[in-house]
C-alpha cells in the first residue's frame, strides 16, 4: 500500500504530465492554424503550461519527490488524433478547438482530484488552485473562440 508521500508524487506527477501534454498538444496546434494571432494565443498557452510544469517540480521537489519527465501515451494519442483531424478537415480550426478543449476538461477534472487531497501541503494546493483557475479561463476563452469560428 502506498504511503501518503507516494501518493501526493504520483497526483503531483500526474498533473505534471498532464501539463506536458498540453504544452506538446498546444505547440502542435500552433503549428497547424493560419491565423496569426490564434498562433500567438496557443503558443503563449504552452508557454503557460511549461511555467505551470516548473512549479509543479519545485512542489514535487519541496517533498522530495521523483519528478516525471515526458508526456503520456494518452497525450500522445490525442496530438495524433489532432493530427489526424487537421489531415482529414484541412486545419480546420473548430475540431482543433473542440480537441483543446477536451483536454483542457480532463485537465481540470485531474487538478480538482489532487486539490481534494487533505493531505496536500496547503501552499501546494494554493498553486494547483490557480493553475486550475488559469486552466478555467482558458476553457471559456477557447470556447468563445470555438462559437466565434463556427
Amino acid at each position: 500500500m502506498a504511503n501518503t508521500k507516494q501518493i501526493i508524487e504520483n497526483q503531483l506527477n500526474t498533473l505534471l504530465t498532464r501539463n506536458y501534454d498540453a504544452e506538446a498538444g498546444f505547440n502542435k496546434v500552433a503549428k497547424e492554424v493560419t491565423d496569426k494571432s490564434l498562433e500567438t494565443y496557443l503558443l503563449n498557452k504552452a508557454s503557460e503550461r511549461k511555467a505551470f510544469g516548473y512549479e509543479i517540480k519545485d512542489e514535487l521537489k519541496s517533498i522530495e519527490g521523483e519528478i516525471n519527465k515526458g508526456t503520456s501515451l494518452e497525450g500522445d494519442m490525442h496530438r495524433a488524433w489532432i493530427d489526424v483531424k487537421s489531415v482529414v478537415g484541412k486545419n480546420d480550426v473548430e475540431s482543433m478547438l473542440d480537441e483543446i478543449l477536451r483536454g483542457e476538461k480532463v485537465a481540470v477534472e485531474e487538478y480538482e482530484k489532487v486539490i481534494e487531497n487533505d493531505d496536500i501541503l496547503l501552499s501546494t494546493k494554493e498553486v494547483l488552485q490557480r493553475q486550475k483557475d488559469q486552466i478555467n479561463y482558458t476553457r471559456s476563452a477557447t470556447e468563445l473562440m470555438d462559437e466565434i469560428s463556427a
